[in-house]
């Protein structure tokens, strides 16, 4: 059960990064302190990219060793808070999880979308264990 869940873990983070991902743009509240860390990279090393489904957080990571300490210490922030959050994934939507999702294909974010698309039926600690993820919209 705990590899499972650990599996669970790790893709969903990276299924976050690639059903979630939207342009840069909108109305996400961290849009701005995203832009203010990171536009600059963005606009040097992933000018060319499409935006969506993760697409300009992977070209930031794959250029991890070119973008600048800013943009790198914010992503790097952001994603230590996601790993901490993993880490009581278990406790606080397990449940929500075999009761809801434990029967849909895991990667792209299905399992994540499963969860916010029961948001008015899973548990408040899980709606609050699955907040800190809009980062990886862009």
């Amino acid at each position: 059960m705990r590899i499972i869940l650990v599996a669970l873990a790790i893709s969903m983070i990276l299924s976050w990064v690639l059903y979630h991902a939207e342009a840069l743009g909108g109305d996400d509240p961290q849009l701005p302190e995203f832009n203010a860390h990171c536009s600059d990279d963005v606009n040097r090393f992933c000018s060319g990219v499409t935006r969506g489904r993760g697409r300009v957080f992977t070209c930031l990571r794959a250029n991890k060793e070119k973008i600048s300490e800013n943009c790198h210490d914010y992503i790097a922030g952001k994603l230590n808070k996601v790993m901490s959050s993993f880490l009581s994934f278990r406790t606080n939507c397990g449940d929500d999880y075999s009761k809801f999702c434990k029967n849909v294909e895991r990667g792209e974010g299905r399992v994540m979308q499963c969860l916010w698309m029961r948001s008015s039926e899973i548990s408040t600690d899980c709606k609050k264990q699955i907040a800190p993820f809009r980062l990886f919209e862009y």
